[in-house]
């Protein structure tokens, strides 16, 4: 399915209102990178289930989402990518309210809904990017290490 087109039937705009109980807004506490995962796990599952991104979409999302929870847990993300972040569920959380209200027609909340999950597409291949460079580098490190542990015990051997 073409994920530009907005689907206007009134069967999909209730399926996707189920799925709003966690699109709201996330704050940076110790509970940031779990609620981080169900906000978008609600995000995209809801996108899914009305059939306004392919099978292949949800599952690179939900990998790179994995990836960023990892960064995140690791502390590698920057005080902007986190206030971001946080934006980005703030936006979401008042089109919804909005659109409960009746402000928002269900296009123009359909649209802003699946811009926030673009941008947190951007944001979790960057963060997924840095958690892997850090993984690489970890390994180097660790290498590293194991190179000289074995060198001190062959000096050691030869003594």
């Amino acid at each position: 399915m073409n994920t530009n087109t907005l689907p206007t039937n009134t069967a999909t705009q209730k399926r996707l209102s189920a799925y709003q109980s966690e699109i709201k807004p996330i704050y940076n506490n110790a509970q940031f990178s779990f609620s981080m995962l169900v906000f978008c796990q609600q995000l995209i599952t809801s996108l899914y289930d009305c059939k306004l991104t392919t099978k292949a979409e949800y599952d690179q999302f939900m990998v790179d989402m994995f990836y960023s929870s990892k960064a995140i847990d690791e502390n590698l993300q920057s005080k902007y990518m986190t206030d971001s972040i946080i934006e980005l569920t703030i936006l979401l959380s008042e089109a919804k309210t909005l659109y409960e209200m009746g402000s928002l027609s269900y296009s123009e909340y359909l649209s802003m809904f699946l811009t926030v999950k673009g941008k947190f597409q951007q944001k979790f291949k960057l963060l997924s990017k840095t958690y892997l460079v850090h993984l690489s580098e970890m390994s180097k490190a660790n290498s590293s290490r194991i190179n000289k542990l074995r060198a001190s015990f062959a000096t050691l051997n030869d003594n």
